[in-house]
């Protein structure tokens, strides 16, 4: 295990995009993609295969032309990935233009002033239910919102070589899960923790990796 104590967080997308070197895979998924920036690079490593689920419709309308446009490979997709298919709330910080900021996302509380509108949702295994024998880099960045995306990833997660994944030390919204009850999932379905890196209050980035017969010679 590898402890990084970095405050910001582009050293770790460069690690786990360096990883990647080592793991070699097929697939790489991004949940709460806002520009889809990490789906951006990896399509510097794959010829298809990136998918970039943002929920926000602001952000969405934001970006799609200009990911269409530059990086065309990568699908970007306007859903919310949960624990259910269906509809759920997205809350907006009522403070902020919402096509301009990537904190929106699907629990509450932690904005003084707070709107939010149905959107669609979907779990990763509903959308991917039809893969098989890929080899997946997985990166969430979800807004607290760990609990839900990662139940309704159970497949997706056997098929995992890699995950990145925003947690929380502190509850900045409602009923979420904190890095600890995070850890212990993520533990228990056979992932190692790789590394850390604090990069602001009461927030980090996690990777974790799945043991397997390979060699990460490139940190």
């Amino acid at each position: 295990m590898i402890q990084l104590n970095m405050f910001t967080d582009v050293y770790s997308m460069v690690d786990f995009l360096r990883l990647q070197n080592s793991l070699s895979p097929t697939m790489s998924i991004e949940v709460g993609a806002y520009d889809a920036d990490f789906s951006v690079q990896m399509s510097k490593k794959l010829w298809t295969n990136m998918y970039a689920f943002e929920a926000s419709k602001p952000v969405f309308d934001r970006y799609k032309d200009v990911l269409a446009t530059e990086a065309p490979r990568v699908k970007y997709i306007n859903k919310a990935i949960t624990d259910h298919e269906g509809f759920v709330d997205i809350f907006y910080d009522g403070q902020t233009d919402p096509a301009d900021v990537g904190h929106n996302g699907i629990k509450s509380g932690r904005y003084k002033k707070e709107y939010s509108e149905k959107i669609e949702c979907t779990t990763l295994d509903i959308f991917f239910k039809d893969i098989k024998d890929h080899n997946i880099a997985l990166w969430i960045d979800c807004e607290g919102a760990n609990r839900e995306v990662l139940a309704g990833a159970e497949k997706t997660l056997s098929l995992c070589s890699s995950v990145y994944i925003e947690v929380e030390d502190k509850p900045l919204w409602d009923d979420i899960w904190l890095k600890d009850d995070v850890l212990r999932f993520m533990q228990n379905k056979g992932f190692v923790q790789y590394a850390e890196y604090g990069y602001a209050p009461d927030q980090s980035n996690m990777i974790f990796i799945r043991p397997r017969p390979f060699s990460i010679n490139n940190r």
